[in-house]
């Protein structure tokens, strides 16, 4: 993650807008079930890159995502997806295959609110079975992200 600063500013409209970071006091669900939208972007083929998106990708929350990866088979370790090594409470399983969207972020858009937050970035995968993505949820960084905004702020009066 980075903060980027330009100048100009840049000026927001139909098709620019501003993605949010969820609250830091939003509560993550570890039994989560529901969509979400992967928006990424590649090289295309004429030069420069293209925008894509998985919109309503399934998903799941951390618990899940271990039973999720124990129906898949034995293709990691010890009988089970390499992947459930390294998930915790910290990420979010989605259902789309890594080679589809491997340099995506997991987007939605909060029912409360409107706005459309980034809900999981640095997607990994088990590069033997290459689905599911597990996304590392950015709630659980926000009170250090905004720690970071602030100080770069500080920084630059």
């Amino acid at each position: 993650m980075g903060i980027v600063m330009t100048e100009p500013a840049i000026i927001f409209n139909d098709e620019v807008q501003p993605a949010c970071l969820p609250g830091i006091s939003d509560l993550v669900n570890p039994a989560r079930q529901g969509s979400t939208t992967l928006v990424g972007f590649e090289d295309a083929s004429s030069g420069g890159v293209t925008k894509y998106s998985w919109v309503n990708s399934k998903t799941f929350g951390s618990l899940l995502c271990f039973e999720a990866l124990g129906a898949l088979g034995s293709s990691g370790t010890q009988g089970r997806n390499s992947l459930y090594d390294i998930l915790s409470r910290h990420h979010l399983c989605v259902l789309r295959p890594f080679k589809e969207a491997e340099l995506s972020v997991a987007m939605d858009q909060d029912p409360r609110t409107g706005r459309v937050e980034v809900t999981g970035v640095g997607p990994v995968t088990d590069p033997s079975s290459n689905t599911p993505m597990a996304f590392t949820l950015t709630q659980t960084h926000t009170f250090w992200l905004e720690l970071m905004v602030k100080n770069s702020i500080r920084l630059l009066l």
